[in-house]
């Protein structure tokens, strides 16, 4: 390939939330010339449903323990969240949790991502992909062409995904953002397996409504943690509460906890619904069995929690390269 020419690449990822992102990184340091797809290039990096990471250890499968060792978020060095004076800090908190400033760690990872010699950033919206002759052709709905030796398919929650929350319903992957049915559309007529799944997030509030200083941890009932969503913001997520009910339904229900009989609701929380690929249909290496060089990372697996998610990309991006070469 012309390694000149903006339509021809090594590897191609397709999604830009944190698995694309760690896929796209892990695939650009080992040397392979690599395009990122992303419907909406403003949101590289973004944590869409939750701001908050375990420390729990186990992610052997990709030799890693934290997600302080993932390639990308490395580099990045973790904005994280003092949850007691509400400023950036290196210490964790909540227990088992990290809090995240989601806005700080988003154009965190999305600077390292624009500024790799490796990696170019295109807007774009991936309908339809190829294969001929072991090289992967990859179409977006703006008519341009991609071609490249391998794809890694993180497409997230967007693949004929609709929110919901009361009655309101609209076709979309995360709320002001379109959904991508005719790439499902084209997956299953060569002969993939999708299924349904539900993904919640809580909802979000005014800060200074709150009439409590520290955060409800219940442990004998519920867990319901209040988290800062970022250093700039009064905005705060209601962490453990799965609420897709009318936002008046929601409001009701966050006004009998103790400390938020005045609580505002900035954003009602919503369910998700989107579809997911049937697991059988790849091999340990997270490639496709029937596709050689077509990888699968992320929330399309069925993975949910951001250090699984970014383990996944950094296990595709690592198995891409190592089939590029």
């Amino acid at each position: 390939m012309n390694k000149k020419d903006i339509y021809e690449y090594d590897a191609v990822i397709i999604g830009g939330g944190i698995s694309g992102c760690e896929a796209s990184y892990t695939s650009a340091l080992s040397g392979a010339r690599t395009l990122l797809i992303s419907i909406n290039t403003d949101s590289i990096g973004y944590m869409a449903f939750d701001n908050y990471i375990s420390n729990e250890k186990g992610i052997s499968a990709a030799g890693i323990n934290t997600w302080n060792d993932l390639a990308l978020n490395k580099a990045a060095r973790i904005n994280r969240i003092d949850i007691n004076s509400n400023k950036n800090t290196k210490k964790d908190n909540i227990g088992d949790r990290m809090i995240i400033d989601r806005k700080r760690q988003m154009m965190a990872l999305k600077s390292i991502i624009e500024n790799h010699k490796n990696i170019d950033t295109r807007q774009g919206l991936a309908v339809d992909i190829g294969l001929k002759k072991n090289i992967y052709n990859i179409l977006t709905n703006d008519g341009n062409s991609y071609k490249s030796k391998v794809i890694i398919l993180a497409p997230g929650t967007f693949l004929d995904s609709n929110i919901f929350w009361g009655y309101y319903n609209i076709k979309a992957g995360r709320p002001g953002e379109i959904s991508s049915k005719r790439l499902l559309r084209n997956l299953i007529k060569k002969g993939f397996k999708f299924k349904e799944a539900k993904l919640y997030c809580g909802p979000k509030i005014d800060g200074r409504t709150l009439e409590l200083k520290k955060y409800i941890r219940n442990k004998d009932k519920h867990k319901i943690s209040i988290v800062p969503e970022g250093k700039e913001t009064n905005e705060m997520y209601v962490d453990g509460l799965k609420m897709a009910g009318s936002e008046k339904e929601q409001l009701e229900e966050l006004k009998k906890i103790n400390g938020m009989e005045n609580v505002i609701i900035t954003r009602p929380g919503y369910g998700i619904k989107h579809n997911i690929l049937s697991p059988i249909q790849i091999n340990k290496n997270l490639e496709s069995k029937n596709f050689p060089g077509l990888f699968f990372c992320g929330r399309i697996n069925g993975i949910s929690g951001y250090e699984h998610t970014a383990a996944q990309g950094y296990i595709a991006g690592l198995n891409a390269a190592k089939k590029i070469k």
